[in-house]
């Protein structure tokens, strides 16, 4: 029988000794890179919670009921990628955070909040504004989310409620990254908003719509105005069946209000029907042109109920 000489056992050594070594290094590879996404990932869930808690305040449930803002700073930069979504109940609002594009993590999603905001936000300072939306009650405060190194100069409206509001004097906000000026030319790099025509967001009222390139947002009142300046078309859209899906479970609340209003003897006559049925059109709409029609509709409907409810006996709300 043939001997293995010693020169064999050093090469199976050496052999053995590099296949050793690189399940090492594979094993050791895999587990850090798989703590690394676990890190990851949970550095992205903690930017999540932490934008929604600090959203938390300008919620419907904040009872807030006032337009208010404030300025958010987080930790570092970080990307949110929003969307909106329907379903059987009041539907909800997704944030992502999109910081490291390689981890897979599913979205928080936000049920208790109308955020109008873009589609994609990178920034570390973030502007939030809050605003009651009343059709013909206080059905929620919505939620305008923006980056604060997001500027906007909104032109020829020196003096108007929007200055008023949102400017430096004495009854704004001062909100940082606004400007109003007389001319375009004064703008800079700004997102120029103005009415008529020839800026970059026109404030058409009357059509009421917000026009942004080829896309035309229908408003309702200030409130859907300021949702449609600071939101994608797509998250509008989908926050305004939200909302109108709110009202009609409300509007059942109401109706029950009112029969027991009527048994007290009082014979006011109230339209919550057509408010039911305008606010079930805006959920079913499946074009812009529908979800226009509708949301006009609505308006009329609420701004009739809303006089009824004033001349009442009894008041329903």
């Amino acid at each position: 029988m043939k001997r293995i000489g010693k020169k064999g056992f050093i090469e199976f050594g050496w052999i053995f000794a590099l296949i050793v070594g690189a399940l090492i290094l594979f094993f050791a590879f895999y587990f850090i890179g798989t703590k690394m996404n676990e890190s990851k990932t949970g550095q992205g869930l903690v930017a999540e919670n932490t934008l929604d808690i600090l959203l938390n305040p300008f919620s419907s449930f904040g009872g807030l009921g006032a337009t208010s803002s404030k300025e958010v700073t987080l930790q570092k930069k970080e990307r949110f990628n929003f969307s909106c979504n329907l379903d059987m109940g009041f539907g909800y609002d997704s944030i992502l955070s999109a910081t490291n594009p390689g981890v897979r993590m599913a979205p928080k999603k936000v049920y208790d909040k109308y955020i109008f905001t873009e589609s994609s936000i990178y920034s570390k300072n973030l502007q939030v504004i809050s605003k009651p939306f009343n059709m013909p009650w206080r059905v929620a405060d919505l939620i305008y989310l923006f980056s604060r190194d997001r500027a906007y100069c909104f032109v020829g409206m020196t003096g108007s409620t929007i200055e008023e509001e949102f400017g430096a004097g004495t009854t704004g906000m001062n909100i940082s990254n606004f400007k109003f000026k007389d001319t375009k030319a004064d703008c800079g790099n700004s997102i120029t908003v103005c009415y008529g025509s020839g800026c970059d967001i026109v404030i058409d009222f009357e059509y009421s719509r917000v026009v942004k390139g080829t896309r035309e947002f229908p408003f309702i009142d200030d409130s859907t105005m300021y949702a449609a300046i600071f939101s994608s078309y797509d998250i509008y859209a989908c926050n305004m069946k939200r909302v109108a899906q709110r009202i009609r479970y409300e509007t059942e609340v109401y109706r029950n209000k009112a029969r027991a209003l009527g048994v007290k003897g009082c014979s006011s006559i109230f339209s919550l029907e057509a408010l039911d049925q305008s606010a079930n059109q805006v959920i079913n709409s499946r074009t812009s042109a529908e979800l226009a029609s509708s949301i006009y509709t609505l308006r009329a409907a609420a701004d009739a109920l809303n006089s009824q409810n004033m001349g009442a006996d009894c008041s329903l709300y």
